[in-house]
């Protein structure tokens, strides 16, 4: 195409069946061509689709050629008659079939004077049409997805934000949730959940995160789950010892020769498990007692350890079971408390427990980092060999219990809070998140000017800032009441300040919106070839600038992370790939992330590039991924540990 005919088409209008005029815009055609394949084919081919597309502007040039503007009707004869042309026959028919449905449903939609809902009568009948089991669980949970969304896109969200939306430069995440004011996940505070012993504990707490498993639609954490734990851990010890002493003195036929109750007493103020016959001196008056009490403390704690650790097995196994039915995630967190010996125990009795079970599919652990714990770390490694879904989160300093950071183990930070101007994790809420396709500007912009890249980018995070807060105070116009337990056990941050019939705006102030980016590699690489690192951290820093501005002027939390859902990723390059062709950094299935381009063995005995990565996180939410070799010595990981802590990563997930 020459320079007069892309002249032609970036000055031609587009003339709507409403009347509305507006630019032409070539990548409507790509994505419209698409559609009419994904219906079609289940093995679709976006580069065959980008030869199509091709086709059709260079046939709309030509015949166009001189003229000020084209009818919509127009466009989708060339789109149909080029597929024509081709061995494509069934997207052709199919293409041509949809649009006399589309006339059809127009007609009707317009004796009602209703135009906006027309696309969802489209979606659902290609829905029952494509399956057999139309009354299916599945279809009518597909039922509902598709008319959530296309209420959402017709009623609720700005025009330019569906623009973006239908383009794929950005995806709405969970769209389908919009209309429930669901929010996304939290880290929910457990330090006031007590039971009298340590089963009814457990399944209390795998009963509470059941029920607000239905309340949220993504992750959500156990915050420091060892720092919790102690407190029943304490009293299930006290419960044994009582029970075995009484057992072994009625034994012993001294019972009746004793005050047991001042015993129990004396138990009853236990705050430790490690003790030893010196805490009952008071009590024994002979060296009968003495090995009864020697014998019985030692017996209690062996028992404890079997109980605690037969219990994690049992509690992992049916939140596995549950969250399975939900097909939700839950991440587990251990605390940085190396000087509380019970932290340390329910740290090892919790890591062998994943150790011996199968592989948890839905549970996560991050495992905090401060100073190291050799046999700790040594179970960590076994973990990581086998598999297991382990992160490992750098805590820089120490830090009191409810100042530790927590993280989601798709790398989203909640930590620094703007509305209270402090720094904490503990029962705040990831509200929701919007991605956006960089690498889409990246290939947009590439033969542009930076200064063009930048506007864009900036005016695209700005419909992003404002559909966030959109979707927040609709979340934010809910009252207590609406939720039967989130707000109402006082796991969320302040929520204990809410009262009856008050909305819970108040309480979701303290959340993050989350702004995630897919493509930083790739947007990179087409910006800036010869230097991917340096255009990365550039844009980032432009980003993490507009963030800092968006907290002080709207006085929310936002924040940028790193999209690891693949199939957002692969959704943006499928589409990129049917604009753009054949360009290599399409070549692939999905979009990569940034660390990538530090997947080899050197980057683990590379201080300077995990340096880097450091950096990265400082400027963005995300997951290092550190591969390791099978073979890997524990002193080897031991060093790498150590070098990670040495260059400043916050988060990462090491693989074998």
């Amino acid at each position: 195409m020459n320079n007069q005919n892309k002249c032609t088409l970036n000055n031609i209008i587009v003339v709507k069946r409403s009347g509305q005029r507006v630019n032409f815009n070539k990548n409507k055609i790509a994505i419209a061509i698409k559609q009419a394949f994904d219906s079609a084919l289940e093995d679709v081919n976006e580069f065959e689709i980008n030869k199509i597309y091709k086709k059709v502007l260079e046939n709309i040039e030509i015949k166009y050629k001189g003229r000020k503007t084209i009818n919509v009707e127009y466009i989708q004869n060339e789109i149909e008659e080029e597929l024509k042309n081709t061995k494509y026959l069934k997207v052709y028919e199919n293409f041509k079939k949809y649009r006399q449905k589309r006339t059809e449903l127009r007609k009707i939609c317009e004796e009602k004077q209703d135009h906006k809902f027309l696309k969802t009568v489209e979606k659902l009948n290609i829905l029952t049409k494509n399956d057999d089991k139309c009354f299916s669980k599945d279809i009518n949970a597909k039922f509902g997805k598709i008319i959530s969304k296309e209420y959402v896109k017709s009623y609720v969200l700005e025009n330019k934000t569906i623009k973006l939306l239908e383009e794929g430069i950005i995806e709405i995440n969970q769209i389908d949730e919009y209309i429930t004011t669901k929010t996304q996940g939290a880290h929910l505070d457990f330090s006031s959940l007590e039971e009298k012993n340590m089963e009814e504990y457990t399944n209390k707490l795998i009963k509470k995160i059941c029920s607000y498993k239905k309340e949220q639609y993504g992750e959500q954490t156990i915050p420091s789950f060892d720092y919790i734990f102690i407190k029943i851990l304490i009293k299930e010890f006290k419960n044994i010892l009582k029970v075995n002493l009484k057992k072994y003195l009625n034994f012993q036929g001294i019972i009746n020769y004793i005050n047991f109750n001042e015993i129990e007493e004396r138990i009853n103020k236990l705050e430790t498990i490690y003790i030893d016959k010196k805490y009952f001196s008071n009590f024994i008056e002979n060296k009968i007692l003495e090995n009864i009490f020697d014998f019985v403390i030692e017996e209690t704690l062996v028992e404890l350890k079997e109980r605690t650790y037969n219990n994690f097995k049992k509690m992992l196994y049916i939140l596995e079971e549950n969250l399975e039915e939900y097909n939700s995630k839950l991440s587990i967190s251990l605390g940085t408390n190396y000087e509380n010996s019970e932290a340390i125990l329910i740290r090892i009795l919790y890591l062998k427990a994943i150790l011996e079970l199968k592989e948890l599919k839905k549970i996560n652990t991050i495992y905090k980092i401060n100073k190291l714990n050799e046999e700790e770390l040594r179970i960590i490694l076994s973990l990581i060999k086998k598999h297991k879904n382990i992160y490992i989160l750098f805590e820089k300093k120490e830090e009191k219990y409810t100042e530790e950071q927590e993280i989601f183990s798709t790398g989203e930070k909640i930590y620094k809070n703007v509305i209270k101007q402090e720094n904490n994790s503990l029962g705040r809420i990831l509200l929701s998140t919007t991605s956006i396709n960089l690498a889409r500007l990246g290939l947009e912009y590439k033969e542009k000017s930076k200064e063009e890249f930048y506007e864009r980018l900036e005016e695209v995070l700005e419909i992003v800032k404002n559909q966030l807060i959109q979707r927040f105070e609709l979340q934010g116009s809910q009252n207590k009441e609406q939720y039967k337990n989130l707000f109402k056990d006082n796991v969320i941050y302040e929520s204990n300040k809410l009262e009856e019939g008050q909305k819970i705006r108040k309480t979701l102030r303290n959340g993050v919106l989350n702004i995630s980016l897919v493509g930083i590699y790739e947007c990179s690489a087409q910006l800036n070839e010869k230097d991917i690192e340096k255009q990365a951290f550039e844009i980032l820093q432009f980003i993490n600038n507009k963030i800092n501005k968006f907290n002080i002027e709207e006085k929310l939390n936002f924040i940028i992370s790193e999209n690891y859902n693949e199939k957002i990723q692969k959704k943006f390059i499928s589409l990129d790939k049917a604009i753009y062709g054949n360009n290599k950094i399409l070549n692939k299935e999905k979009y990569d992330n940034f660390c990538t381009i530090y997947k080899n063995k050197e980057t683990i005995q590379d201080e300077k590039k995990l340096e880097q990565l450091g950096k990265y996180q400082e400027l963005i939410s995300s997951v290092i991924e550190i591969k390791i070799q099978k073979n890997q010595t524990f002193e080897e990981f031991k060093k790498l540990i150590k070098n990670m802590q040495k260059t400043k990563i916050i988060f990462c997930k090491i693989n074998i």
